[in-house]
């Protein structure tokens, strides 16, 4: 989707093109809803539960903390995949 700024003036709107392209003063995206991702932390947390699983607590605590320290730079504190290297 696109948000476009015209010029505020009395616009003729029966005529066959009202606008002009001087009336247009700025186009910019318009994002609803966007979900930040990180394939970076996802591969760290996808090794380190690997690491987990064969008993390699301190690898993968390591990995689970770098994956943690990126997602809460990335998406913020609050977001669910932070919450998923707490786990």
């Amino acid at each position: 989707m696109v948000g476009i700024t015209i010029a505020a003036r009395k616009y003729d709107f029966d005529a066959l093109a009202p606008f002009q392209v001087s009336d247009i003063l700025n186009i910019q995206p318009v994002i609803k809803q966007s979900i930040p991702v990180c394939s970076e932390a996802k591969d760290l947390v996808e090794t380190a539960k690997v690491q987990l699983a064969e008993g390699m607590l301190g690898e993968a605590y390591t990995l689970f903390s770098e994956a943690f320290t990126i997602l809460q730079q990335v998406t913020g504190p609050m977001h669910r995949e932070v919450a998923n290297c707490c786990r």
